[in-house]
């Protein structure tokens, strides 16, 4: 015989009692019970749906401010490690506003400190998403920038070098093994600071984007401007009065007023302007660029004045030499018979061929009537 469980006799004797009386709804037969228990407690029940219908409230509530709350950043573009740290601090900030989004959706007055101290955070951390966002936006673009500019080589010389280092670390680009190239992959020292500033720990020290100053460019419109002027001066062929010299000095003072083009022209463009014994460092070292730049100004402006002296020498060279080949050139003589005869220098010329100097006179003793009015 197979024995049977408690479970099974259960269940035999229910379908036994429902071969006499029908099967028991357990349901319905429960509802009735209690039916008479809730009538008794509409006190309770209405308790409770009022519970019910404020904590729906609160939730409706915090939920439109959840809506409200901004989160578009853009993690694309960026290493595994580096999304890992924005999305850790947007973990943290979206819980800071849902708590202040609990808290304000059970208070009443919107007038009250406690209310508007929770918009405060609120605010906050919105704000901070906003400003993380346009951040990450611009430190793409920088990044963009940065490797175009170092590729096309226009980056000046006359960068801090350890500026440019930094550059290079937080644009994700360095020689971890020495091999002379970027090594791929490399993740930048991506920190995300208070407010949704971005920064990056550089050795230790932690460098905030937004105050990382743009790596100086080579100023090729400065360079071109004073080889023009040089060029210039040089065509004329006449020497600088001091009137021309305060025009031109001036005129760099305007164009080397900003530091980069100063830095730039001393360290960029040594073949065209040669500045080996002047050497561009930030004002933060000591530097002094007021004088450096009335050095640079001085140099320039004495290039102007050896161009143009040269230019004036070299024009006064060439006029003598016209002068002098026209004084060996003879004027030209018709001989009676209409040929013309002319001695330009050592050689001797009937109509333009050369002939001896012999043939060139016994010519001339043939020839003894001469039209002198067409001398």
């Amino acid at each position: 015989m197979t024995r049977r469980g408690p479970n099974t006799q259960l269940i035999e004797g229910a379908r036994n009692l429902g071969q006499s009386k029908g099967f028991l709804d357990v349901g319905a037969a429960a509802g009735e019970g209690l039916k008479g228990y809730s009538d008794n407690s509409q006190n309770t029940a209405s308790k409770k749906q009022k519970q019910i219908d404020e904590n729906q409230n609160i939730a409706n509530k915090v939920n439109t401010f959840m809506s409200k709350m901004k989160s578009d950043v853009d993690f694309t573009g960026f290493s595994p490690a580096e999304t890992a740290s924005m999305r850790n601090f947007l973990v943290a900030e979206r819980s800071r506003y849902a708590e202040a989004a609990k808290a304000i959706s059970r208070l009443d007055d919107a007038s009250s400190p406690e209310y508007m101290q929770y918009v405060d955070i609120m605010q906050g951390v919105n704000n901070s998403f906003t400003n993380l966002a346009d951040q990450i936006k611009g430190y793409k673009t920088a990044k963009a920038g940065y490797a175009e500019d170092q590729y096309n080589g226009i980056l000046s010389d006359g960068n801090d070098p350890t500026i440019n280092y930094q550059a290079a670390h937080m644009y994700g680009f360095y020689d971890a093994n020495k091999d002379g190239k970027s090594d791929d992959r490399y993740d930048a020292p991506l920190l995300i600071k208070e407010g949704g500033n971005i920064a990056f720990n550089i050795n230790g020290s932690e460098i905030m984007f937004n105050d990382f100053s743009p790596l100086i460019v080579k100023d090729y419109k400065a360079i071109d401007s004073i080889l023009k002027s040089n060029e210039s001066v040089y065509k004329k062929g006449s020497s600088l009065n001091q009137a021309d010299i305060s025009i031109y000095k001036n005129q760099l003072s305007s164009l080397l007023r900003n530091q980069d083009s100063l830095a730039s022209v001393i360290s960029d463009f040594n073949d065209q302007l040669p500045m080996d014994d002047i050497i561009w460092e930030p004002a933060s070292k000591g530097f002094d660029i007021n004088a450096v730049r009335t050095k640079v100004i001085n140099r320039i402006t004495q290039g102007y004045i050896d161009s143009a002296n040269k230019g004036k020498a070299e024009k006064e060279s060439k006029a003598q030499a016209s002068r002098d080949a026209a004084n060996q050139r003879s004027k030209v003589t018709i001989l009676a018979d209409g040929r013309k005869a002319q001695i330009i220098g050592d050689f001797h010329y009937i109509n333009d061929k050369p002939v001896s100097k012999e043939e060139y006179y016994e010519i001339i003793r043939n020839n003894s009537k001469v039209d002198l009015n067409k001398l």
